[in-house]
């Protein structure tokens, strides 16, 4: 779930499974910041906060509310007021291994087929950039995936 701030320059990202927001503690947090810091020119979006609920609800005891959420840039600031903003378009990327409920569960039975079209596994569109450009960035990727 993503909750926008007023200004629309920030976004949080609930955290509904524990194993998410373990991982990000745990496991992301530190190496990430770090890597941040060292690589300004990232295209990682910048996670500026983990913040989460101090105390116990009935919502997070029962886990029926998510007690921890991470802030971080809105990379979308602008679409609204770009007129080529209906081409923009996001893809939410995932581990290889990772469970899509609208597609995985029940061989998806339980989805909308609208809701079952949302999950990509190949994205077939193109870019149309300079030879310069595609170095530029299949660099980038590469220092930000191997890192």
């Amino acid at each position: 779930t993503f909750f926008e701030t007023l200004d629309h320059r920030y976004l949080v990202k609930s955290l509904p499974r524990s194993a998410e927001s373990h991982f990000f503690r745990e496991e992301l947090r530190d190496p990430y910041y770090h890597y941040i810091q060292l690589h300004p020119e990232s295209l990682l979006v910048r996670i500026t906060d983990l913040v989460w609920a101090r105390y116990r609800t009935f919502g997070t005891i029962l886990q029926l509310v998510p007690d921890h959420h991470i802030v971080m840039e809105n990379i979308m600031l602008g679409k609204s007021s770009d007129p080529r903003g209906d081409k923009w378009e996001t893809y939410d990327l995932k581990p290889a291994d990772y469970v899509y409920p609208e597609r995985d569960v029940l061989q998806g039975r339980l989805s909308s087929e609208a809701a079952k079209d949302k999950v990509v596994d190949i994205i077939e569109d193109k870019m149309r950039i300079t030879k310069e450009q595609a170095k530029k960035l299949t660099g980038q990727l590469d220092n930000d995936t191997n890192s």
